[in-house]
């Protein structure tokens, strides 16, 4: 039960970094494009179109190591309630 414990722990540490990550790159977006709307002329446009889409691509992939880190948490969190001996009411 301690190693599912510290397992379950070790996820719940993995996704809140990952969000923090996606946080961050929603952030870099949206300076981003606020960059281009306040140049308000040419200023390398397709080269911070391409960051932008980079950063972007860099996102999906966090968003999927989110979604698999959840999966593999909700699997834990499972096999932990095997361990809890139900509560009896009266």
């Amino acid at each position: 039960m301690q190693d599912l414990v510290q397992k379950y722990e070790q996820t719940v540490s993995e996704e809140d970094q990952l969000i923090r990550s996606i946080q961050t790159c929603e952030e870099v977006i949206t300076l981003l494009v606020d960059f281009i709307y306040a140049q308000n002329q040419d200023c390398q446009a397709e080269i911070i179109r391409e960051a932008i889409e980079a950063i972007h691509q860099t996102e999906g992939k966090l968003r999927g190591n989110l979604l698999r880190t959840r999966i593999e948490k909700t699997l834990l969190s499972v096999q932990m309630k095997k361990y809890i001996p139900p509560v009896l009411t009266s």
